[in-house]
């Protein structure tokens, strides 16, 4: 299991709304050898500090197990879940004392037209106490062979052209963007479409 702790998702978010810090989560549970019960038993123990848990690779059977095991967090549990992804879908579980949801969607593109790649699963919140929205992306980028990493790149590049129109609010990313796939590289090409391309 893969468990993200993204800083500067807290770090910006510490900036941006008031000093009012928002902890984000993102876990890839793995659904083809996850035990749904364990995974349960740590987000009612371990995430308590958190308003956004944001899953990749969940199983349609697990989700709402894991949507009962964060009332154990929140009084009000947001969910908003992927249609895309097969048995690998995207679930995003959110404090509703806390955030409002204002928009929800998938970006369809990114899917490559694949019914088994995950397009990102978009939420557009507004923190209640603040009245700051921001957008948050939960993502599994593609790994497979490495004759498939042009899916990888192609994501990460349709990703960064999306947020960089987005003028209005700040934009989390999170997710599994499988970077690791590269990890030998000297120039690790979809992270760097991600990070630094720019477009004219």
């Amino acid at each position: 299991m893969k468990i993200y702790g993204l800083i500067f998702c807290t770090f910006f978010a510490l900036s941006t709304f008031a000093q009012k810090q928002l902890e984000i989560v993102a876990w890839n549970v793995e659904s083809g050898g996850a035990h749904a019960d364990t995974i349960s038993k740590r987000i009612s123990q371990d995430f308590s500090d958190a308003s956004i848990l944001a899953f990749s690779e969940v199983s349609p059977n697990d989700a709402a197990t894991y949507e009962k095991a964060a009332e154990n967090l929140w009084d009000k549990v947001g969910s908003v879940i992927s249609t895309n992804g097969g048995s690998d879908l995207l679930l995003i579980l959110y404090d509703k004392s806390v955030l409002q949801a204002e928009q929800q969607f998938e970006i369809q593109e990114i899917g490559l037209l694949n019914p088994y790649l995950r397009p990102a699963l978009v939420v557009r919140f507004e923190h209640k106490e603040t009245s700051q929205q921001f957008y948050l992306l939960n993502n599994h980028l593609s790994r497979g062979k490495p004759e498939d990493e042009w899916k990888r790149i192609a994501q990460a590049y349709m990703l960064h052209n999306w947020v960089r129109n987005i003028k209005d609010v700040p934009v989390f990313l999170v997710g599994d963007f499988n970077f690791d796939y590269e990890l030998n590289d000297p120039e690790p090409v979809s992270y760097t479409h991600l990070r630094a391309h720019e477009t004219s």
